[in-house]
């Protein structure tokens, strides 16, 4: 009551003042300030409709969406506060910028606005989702049509067919041309003018047979530029073979006034280029209406394109049903592993059945979804055909899966056909935005395995409501029309080899674990050799007590954490092999497992010693779910404990399996002189021989009525090169082959690795498949090799089966080319063993009696270009030995890298052995960054190995691996283009690697 009597009073006030300001006959200037107060006010946020949720309003990957377009922002006082509107949101890859959200990836961004008057604010959310970018068919240009082939040469065009690469034309009667009108190729150009269009959409064909070379069932794409001085409609057909008509391909064009580029998308029907530009009376492709105008045209500037293969598939009829199962039957939580559910639905979630469930139904399976889990492969529907129950697929071929999912909500999916487990590449995987309703699922695929496995996973995609009902039926598989299986052809039956990389080789012996249970082993607490464990429970001392429990569980290894703190060291679970192994100390090793983990977290892996003298601590980090681990460590002792430490990893289940222990070797490589005799092709007297039983020869499959295409290729030498000519694509890898067979002096070692080499110019990039072919193609290793247009330096590795040694460029996909092979060579690679550690005199330079000497003949030399008037650049270096470590100060730089040399020369007790490893490594300290040369130098240089040695400023390790090429050593830190820097050596050793 008071505030309302005081408001009365001031509005009576102002009152009288006014009526005295208008009585007073004195000017008066009064300045009035107003304040504007938001007592009272309250704000609103207008328009924060949800958004990217309809197919009006879709939001793509990629796409920059407005959030201030059509929101505004009102007060009650009735202003307009649309520009203090703020946008934020939490996550990081939901990115703002200038009130625009651009997303890479597909999920709901929450969007906070924010309006702030004064000291009133108002702030609501909006979810804008943003979907995976549809897929677009993507096109390659080719170099294919030859402009110039086809509109060179200045012609008239007539009635008669002249052949490949020239215009003839067909007319339904002399109106259509008329007395004015013709068909002619001038000035770079196709040129159609006709005075009548007909009454037939083919009244008037100009038609070209070209030696543009297309693959059946491949889409393409082509562009024109075409000038008209009339709105018309013209028809292009690419012709079927052998007129057959129903398979001929129509694009319809409306063509306007002037000069534009136009394109038409058509799929292949013959493997050449057959067109027939019909400028006929012909319906609007838009309006279906007849356009009759008549008028001139002119074509050029053709451009050919290359887009994906169209595959004409047949069903797999039948492949989805079992009918052991009963409709109505609820489908089993996977308990044990994914083979034991043969051509059935099942499922897996992260809460063990909790999450999600279902039942078949005729022709599918309803699921419910309970909880969708913070991840996407919490919950996942799968059906497996791995035990070939059924049909079983042909690897490499192509198949396309259908299927309906009917969806109670909106959100999103993800379809996976994979391999028997989850280390090995999927055949196919597809993101799927479902709508509520009805949803038609189209996948096409080739695949990898001989088996069919989907998994379809529903956890969290970041939707707003992902739980509720999914409904999926009518399955189908179908099975390109094409796929020939692989028949295995008889020959040698080879023994399996024990295989071996240019790293590691698997210790057989080394950590026992295939399957925990299987193998005998037992997680005990006091085990002196196997798995082992430990935890601070009941430990007074310990600042936490926390526990694990430790179990062995369908032959896997399970730790559950039931706490975390203290010390990474806290829970301890280790292995200690039998007695029957121990490692090298020196030597390298590596580690692998699999660990599924129930959440991400980060544990402690170390490579133990005795009485934890040199403990190697690896932090190894993992994701929720499954994970493959590799551990690398050099080993201390002969004692090998590994020790998973878990104490700060925090509360989970973690699922161990598929330990294996690696040791390191070392390579070295016997060039072959008689293995592949090719230097100069014409010079050794080879020939491309299709029938050749050594030497090199070829075969395609011309001719070959059976093949699915027939292509063929021009093979020759020229200028002491083999130049092969690919003259089509399709089929299989191995429809044109090029092939050596050595001597009968040189046959390659089953079990041995070799090397082969070989130059090989590209006239267009692509990949084709190089063969290391057994007899009877029993066990051929097919690799991929990948070209670039140009030139290419291509190296190939592999282990030999059988003593026959073939070789073979499988070139029936890589697409019209011409490759120019040169220089092959083939290598022995062999491994070596650790040896002898062979000192270099130093530890301590100063203690081991060691001088700095430009005149020694054994020891440390130095050499510099100073007083050299011969050197381009004279520049300098300090040498000394400094509390026992070798100081380098260069004082220039110029001229090469030899300018500034720092050398060693061993005593006369030690000479390396020709032909053997040896891997030199040392300390230095760098006062600042640079590259210097690593030499292995010989008698008068004669062989050197140049090794580049890039240092960061502070301390470095180097280690340097050559093999040997004489008995004398000489080891040369070349420092003339290093820059001003000091440089503190120490610490060099030397080992040595025998073959083994």
């Amino acid at each position: 009551m008071k505030r309302k009597g005081f408001a009365l009073l001031l509005v009576m006030f102002l009152a009288f003042g006014i009526v005295a300001c208008k009585e007073d006959t004195t000017t008066t200037t009064t300045t009035t300030t107003t304040t504007t107060t938001t007592t009272g006010l309250s704000l609103t946020l207008n328009g924060l409709t949800d958004v990217g949720y309809t197919d009006e309003d879709k939001i793509y990957t990629g796409d920059v969406f407005d959030l201030l377009e059509g929101v505004t922002a009102t007060g009650s006082d009735g202003n307009d506060y649309s520009a203090n509107i703020t946008v934020a949101s939490d996550v990081a890859s939901c990115q703002i910028t200038d009130g625009k959200l651009t997303s890479n990836a597909a999920q709901t961004c929450v969007v906070t606005y924010t309006v702030v008057v004064g000291s009133k604010w108002a702030r609501e959310n909006r979810n804008v989702k943003v979907s995976v970018a549809p897929i677009t068919v993507n096109f390659e240009e080719t170099d294919r049509f030859d402009n110039t082939a086809l509109f060179g040469e200045d012609y008239v065009i007539t009635t008669d067919d002249p052949g490949v690469n020239k215009f003839h034309y067909w007319a339904s009667g002399a109106d259509i041309l008329g007395d004015t009108g013709y068909v002619k190729v001038e000035g770079g150009k196709l040129i159609i003018s006709q005075e009548s269009v007909g009454t037939l959409n083919y009244a008037l064909q100009t038609i070209a047979l070209t030696q543009v070379s297309l693959e059946p069932g491949r889409t393409y794409k082509m562009t024109m530029t075409i000038t008209s001085d009339a709105e018309r409609v013209i028809d292009i057909v690419t012709k079927a073979p052998n007129n057959d008509y129903a398979n001929d391909t129509h694009s319809k064009f409306a063509i306007h006034v002037g000069t534009a580029t136009y394109e038409m998308i058509w799929v292949a029907n013959q493997d050449t280029l057959h067109l027939n530009i019909m400028t006929g009376v012909t319906n609007d492709p838009d309006t279906d209406i007849p356009n009759e105008n008549a008028g001139t045209l002119e074509f050029s500037d053709f451009v050919l394109f290359e887009g994906p293969i169209v595959i004409d598939y047949t069903e797999l009829e039948g492949f989805f049903t079992n009918t052991e199962i009963a409709s109505g039957t609820a489908i089993e939580l996977n308990t044990t592993t994914d083979t034991d559910y043969v051509r059935e639905f099942y499922y897996w979630d992260n809460g063990s059945g909790a999450m999600m469930s279902g039942v078949t139904t005729d022709g599918g399976v309803d699921i419910t979804l309970i909880s969708e889990g913070t991840s996407n492969w919490e919950n996942q529907l799968q059906w497996n055909d791995v035990n070939k129950a059924g049909t079983p697929l042909i690897k490499g071929a192509a198949y396309k899966l259908t299927f309906d999912i009917t969806s109670s909500v909106a959100r999103t999916i993800e379809i996976g056909i994979t391999g028997s487990n989850n280390a090995l590449p999927s055949s196919a995987s597809l993101t799927v935005e479902l709508s509520a309703g009805l949803n038609e699922i189209v996948l096409e695929f080739v695949s990898l395995y001989d088996y069919f496995f989907m998994k379809v996973l529903m956890g969290n995609f970041g939707d707003l409501d992902g739980i509720g009902t999914l409904s999926f039926a009518n399955f189908h598989l179908y099975q390109d029309v094409n796929a020939v299986p692989v028949e295995e052809e008889e020959g040698t039956v080879v023994e399996a080899i024990d295989s071996w990389s240019d790293e590691f080789v698997l210790v057989e012996n080394g950590i026992q674990n295939g399957d925990f249970s299987k193998e005998g082993m037992v997680i005990d607490v006091d085990a002196t050799d196997g798995w082992t464990y430990w935890t601070t429970v009941d430990q007074t001392w310990a600042s936490v007590q926390i526990d694990a429990t430790f179990a062995i569980t369908d032959g896997k290894l399970v730790a559950t954490t039931l706490g975390s703190g203290g010390e990474v060291w806290y829970i301890q679970m280790s292995y200690r092999p039998t007695e029957d192994y121990n490692v090298t100390p020196g030597a390298t090793y590596r580690v692998e497992f699999d660990v599924n983990a129930s959440v991400g977290g980060t544990f402690s892996m170390e490579m133990t010693t005795t009485g934890n003298v040199a403990n190697k601590a690896i932090p190894v980090t993992l994701e929720a779910g499954d994970n493959h681990v590799v551990v690398d460590y050099v080993a201390y002792e002969e004692n090998f404990k590994l020790t998973a430490c878990l104490g700060l990893y925090g509360e989970a289940v973690l699922t161990f399996d598929n330990f294996t222990l690696q040791e390191e070797v070392i390579l070295g490589y016997n060039n072959i002189e008689d293995g592949i005799q090719n230097g100069d092709f014409s010079k050794d007297g080879m020939v491309i021989d299709a029938d050749a039983t050594d030497g090199w020869s070829f075969w395609t499959t011309i001719d070959q009525t059976w093949a699915s295409v027939q292509i063929g290729a021009n093979f020759s030498i020229v200028d002491g090169k083999a130049v092969v000519e690919t003259l089509g694509t399709g089929g299989e890898v191995w429809y044109i082959q090029f092939s050596y067979r050595p001597t009968e002096d040189y046959n390659v070692k089953p079990g041995y690795m070799y090397q082969v080499e070989f130059d090989v110019n590209a006239t267009v990039g692509g990949t084709f498949s190089m063969e290391m072919t057994t007899t009877g193609n029993a066990a051929n290793v097919a690799i991929p090799v990948t070209l670039v247009a140009g030139d290419n330096h291509v190296v190939v590795t592999y282990v030999a089966y059988e003593e026959n040694l073939k070789l073979t460029a499988c070139l029936g996909l890589y697409g019209l080319a011409t490759l120019t092979f040169d220089n092959f060579t083939l290598t022995e690679v062999y491994q070596f063993d650790k040896g002898a550690d062979v000192s270099i005199q130093n530890g301590d330079f100063a203690k081991d009696g060691m001088v700095i000497d430009v005149d020694a003949t054994d020891g440390w030399t130095y050499w510099t270009t100073i007083d050299q008037t011969w050197a381009s650049v004279q520049i300098g270096a300090n040498f000394s030995i400094v509390n026992g470590e070798l100081v380098v100060e260069t004082l220039g730089t110029g001229g090469e890298v030899w300018y500034i040399q720092l050398s060693y020369r061993p005593t006369e007790d030690y000479n390396v052995t020709a032909g053997y490893v040896y891997i030199v490594e040392f300390d230095v300290n760098a006062s600042v960054g640079g590259t210097f040369s690593m030499e292995m130098t010989t008698t008068g240089n004669a062989a050197n190995v140049a090794i580049p040695v890039t240092l960061v400023a502070g301390d470095n390790h180097v280690v340097v691996t050559y093999i040997a090429y004489e008995e004398n050593f000489k080891l040369t830190a070349c420092l003339g283009l290093y820059g001003l820097a000091t440089l503190t050596f120490d610490n060099f050793e030397i080992t040595e690697y025998v073959p083994r």
